[in-house]
Order: C-alpha cells, then sequence, then structure tokens
C-alpha cells in the first residue's frame, strides 16, 4: 500500500484526464427513443447525417434482435450497420461534438467499445475522424 501512495503522491499528474467527448455513453437524452433510426434529436450530442444508424435505450426502443447486447454503461447504446449481407455494403456514421477543440502537437486517446451481435459477421476496420466540418 505503501508504495502505491508514494507513487500517487510523486506523479499526480497522471490522473489528470478529461473526457473531451460529449455524453460518451449515449446517456443524455432528450426522449426515449420509440423505432429504429431515431438519433438526431434524441441523443445530446450526437447527430448522423446521411445515415441512419438507431439509437437503443432501454427507457424505450430495445428491440429483441439486440440479444443480450445490454450498455457497457447505463442504458443506452448507439446501433450503426457497417456491413449487409445483401448489398455488402453498408456506412453508417455517427458525429459528436467535443467538450473542446484539440490542440495541433498533443498526444490524446480514443477508446470505444464495439459489441458485435452474434449472426456470425464482423467488421475488420472501424474509423474514426476528427474535423472541424460535418462530413456529409
Amino acid at each position: 500500500m505503501k508504495n502505491y501512495i508514494a507513487f500517487f503522491l510523486i506523479f499526480p499528474f497522471v490522473l489528470n484526464a478529461q473526457n473531451l467527448v460529449k455524453n460518451p455513453s449515449f446517456e443524455n437524452h432528450s426522449i426515449c427513443p420509440t423505432d429504429s433510426e431515431q438519433l438526431n434529436g434524441y441523443v445530446d450530442g450526437w447527430n448522423t447525417y446521411f445515415s441512419t444508424p438507431d439509437y437503443l435505450n432501454q427507457c424505450g426502443y430495445y428491440p429483441w434482435w439486440v440479444g443480450d447486447a445490454t450498455p457497457r454503461t447505463g442504458d443506452g447504446v448507439v446501433f450503426a450497420l457497417w456491413f449487409n449481407l445483401v448489398t455488402h455494403k453498408q456506412r453508417e456514421c455517427l458525429h459528436g461534438d467535443l467538450v473542446q477543440p484539440l490542440s495541433a502537437g498533443k498526444t490524446y486517446y480514443l477508446e470505444f467499445y464495439i459489441y458485435t451481435l452474434s449472426h456470425g459477421v464482423a467488421i475488420a476496420q472501424l474509423q474514426a475522424h476528427f474535423t472541424e466540418e460535418i462530413i456529409d
């Protein structure tokens, strides 16, 4: 125990972390979803412009086909489809706001959690893109 306390007293800057993503776990919502394709106007700080990801929340719409895909924290998740067995392509994008702009020359750490449904198909790549402009 003494080693841990000494470490935190000597290096307090290690604990200085801030989540720059607004509403990172989709908990803050204006309206509980009642159907699929409801994201814009429902989840604070998140939008979509050319696709139809679904906002799922246990306060409202949480369909049976999600199975045991429960939120990592809280009650809300976003369901996005990145591969379609019929057309072999699909792209759904989420646009989220940051609390403050990123600074050039600084190093940032990004982490997000993905749950794949048990349909035997998964994607090989998932990307995040930071920009000041809306991608449409």
